[in-house]
């Protein structure tokens, strides 16, 4: 996940550079700080973080976004956990959109709309690749992601999702 983000930080610039880019939309508002998103990210029962959690302020012509993430370990299997205050850019909403398009799909991967902690979510599981998704928008505003590496059809993400403090992250949004 964590290189999807950087891709989608890289194409943005690039679309700054080259003049494509859009007029920031009126429903932007000031993200909240990254500090105040790294604090979420604790220790997941059963799960050995690998290290700190990290965060960022991503700046496009469409506004500024933060996102924190940490990554955790369990055996063989990887665990990234990102939290996106996309602040109403729709740049940092676009996974979770091309994500949700796809649970019309009748691939032999449909993804399928679930619900943690009464917000809405997107998951998907990717047999051949191993991976599993879980997108959760709360609020409208906050995207919680969950990328786990060495999936089976067994792993469920959403009891993880449920051990974040969504509720917290929700009334960030109304500061």
């Amino acid at each position: 996940m964590r290189s999807r983000l950087l891709a989608a930080a890289v194409g943005a610039f690039m679309l700054v550079g080259l003049g494509w880019a859009q007029d920031k939309p009126k429903g932007t508002v000031q993200p909240v700080a990254v500090d105040k998103l790294i604090p979420f990210l604790k220790d997941v029962q059963g799960w050995k973080a690998e290290g700190p959690a990290e965060g960022q302020t991503m700046k496009t012509a469409q506004g500024a976004y933060t996102l924190a993430f940490r990554s955790y370990a369990q055996g063989d299997k990887g665990l990234e956990v990102t939290l996106i205050d996309g602040a109403g850019v729709p740049q940092a909403y676009e996974d979770y959109e091309d994500l949700k398009a796809e649970v019309e799909a009748k691939g032999p991967n449909p993804a399928k709309s679930v619900t943690v902690a009464g917000f809405p979510g997107v998951e998907l599981f990717e047999s051949e690749s191993e991976t599993a998704t879980l997108m959760v928008l709360v609020k409208d505003r906050f995207l919680v992601i969950l990328d786990l590496d060495g999936a089976t059809a067994k792993d469920d993400l959403k009891p993880l999702a449920g051990q974040l403090d969504l509720k917290g992250l929700a009334a960030l949004a109304g500061k």
